[in-house]
């Protein structure tokens, strides 16, 4: 039996996706975050840029066809939970991670759909469900019901042509208080200065309500600008969960332990 490791995944496609393009901004902005966390916490801005990250991650999350409950992720997530328990020895290991969190998303999205989107009245009672177990769930695992919220209006985007009882405009208002309590939130957390607040509005709804017209379509890169970003784009769209895991072990190393020369 051949066994390979197909580092650019072009199993997936050959042409860059649209989802290659999210990722890697998802991926950039993730990594300044973590920079902003690890090495630079007195400049608010890495930190703020970082929030438009995670809104990405659950958006995608919901929009995949697929909710199975893939082995890399239990293993990636396992990886990042000892990593980092081994590293803050004691520290205490709540929130969880994110992947963790991943996990519970896809292995309740389904369900939460099916009830959620028989009226609109049942989708904002959701909603107001998750802002209820907003304190609570972020206590437990990274963003908690907030990300949830995300993963939901993914959901919808990528059926909305089958649902029913959602239409358009309710949609986008469900996205816009998604925004709002992730927001707000993120301001209150992070205490952010009220310039920067409004910025992050400002940007939050920039880019989660262009979200709801995201396409899963692909770019030909066989020429050009796009030929030469080709594979750059393919290890930071399609090795994410590696990407992810090993940078932030890698940065928490730092910390603790100090350069290694």
């Amino acid at each position: 039996m051949k066994i390979g490791f197909n580092l650019f995944r072009t199993d997936i496609s050959t042409d860059i996706t649209a989802h290659d393009l999210l990722k890697t901004f998802a991926i950039i902005t993730m990594i300044i975050d973590h920079i902003g966390y690890f090495f630079y916490p007195q400049i608010e801005e890495l930190r703020l840029i970082g929030r438009l990250s995670a809104p990405v991650w659950f958006f995608l999350l919901g929009y995949a066809m697929n909710q199975k409950l893939e082995l890399r992720l239990w293993v990636w997530a396992f990886i990042l939970f000892a990593g980092t328990g081994y590293m803050k020895s004691g520290m205490g290991m709540l929130p969880l991670n994110i992947l963790l969190m991943f996990l519970f998303t896809r292995a309740t999205l389904s369900y939460t759909m099916a009830l959620s989107t028989k009226s609109f009245e049942r989708l904002f009672g959701i909603f107001w469900v998750c802002l209820l177990l907003m304190i609570p769930s972020m206590a437990l695992v990274e963003y908690g019901t907030l990300g949830f919220l995300f993963a939901m209006a993914g959901y919808m985007t990528r059926r909305k042509d089958t649902l029913e009882h959602i239409s358009d405009t309710q949609l986008n208002g469900f996205m816009v208080l998604a925004i709002l309590a992730y927001g707000f939130n993120m301001w209150w957390q992070f205490g952010f200065e009220t310039i920067n607040g409004v910025m992050l509005l400002i940007l939050l709804a920039c880019m989660c309500l262009s979200l709801l017209h995201f396409t899963a379509r692909t770019f030909p890169a066989n020429q050009g600008l796009l030929k030469i970003i080709k594979y750059p784009l393919f290890l930071t769209g399609r090795r994410t969960l590696e990407i992810y895991v090993l940078h932030f072990l890698f940065f928490m190393y730092l910390v603790v332990y100090g350069l290694p020369f």
